[in-house]
């Protein structure tokens, strides 16, 4: 038996609850009039920042619920999204490696199905550097890739580093990312 020593990280993926609703709404979502985004200058992919309204927040609780009953762990009262954009994946976009910190949890809701040759979501240890050759050879210590369908939700703590690899499909992909912060009350 193996037992793993901490829960550090971790991620839920699963088809939301609500999922027909959340694609009809994403699908050609409220764009907000603030585009400007302080990240993104190491990547190559167009986004655009949504509006964040009561309706969204709504929208995204179901998955937000369904994640914290699947990890048995308790739900905050409060969930505040911190900010929610749209990021559209054509033929060479990628996204660097990179966190959310600041924020507590991190989403993707993922438009587009999955294909050979599109890009894949994937997370990183960022303590890889202190792993063996003899542990790298042995499994997935450095990086996980996440394959995804239409209508799955991927949430994560905002601490863990993920990224996107270059995406070689001629189907543009498209997914919805948001942060979380939970008010500690």
């Amino acid at each position: 038996m193996i037992y793993s020593l901490f829960r550090n990280y971790f991620y839920s993926k699963f088809l939301s609850p609500n999922r027909t609703e959340l694609l009809k709404y994403f699908d050609n979502p409220i764009k907000s009039s603030d585009q400007e985004f302080l990240w993104g200058k190491n990547c190559n992919v167009r986004k655009e920042r949504l509006q964040n309204t009561d309706e969204v927040k709504k929208l995204l609780k179901p998955s937000i619920e369904k994640f914290f009953n699947l990890c048995e762990f308790r739900q905050p009262k409060e969930t505040k999204i911190t900010d929610i954009w749209k990021c559209l994946y054509d033929r060479g976009s990628y996204q660097e490696t990179h966190d959310h910190c600041g924020n507590d949890l991190s989403g993707v809701l993922f438009l587009t199905d999955w294909k050979v040759g599109a890009s894949n979501f994937y997370f990183y240890d960022r303590h890889c550097s202190e792993i063996t050759e003899f542990w790298r050879r042995c499994g997935s210590f450095t990086s996980e890739s996440i394959t995804y369908e239409r209508g799955e939700v991927l949430l994560f703590p905002s601490y863990m580093m993920h990224g996107v690899t270059q995406h070689n499909h001629r189907v543009t992909r498209k997914i919805v990312s948001f942060n979380l912060y939970f008010p500690l009350n």
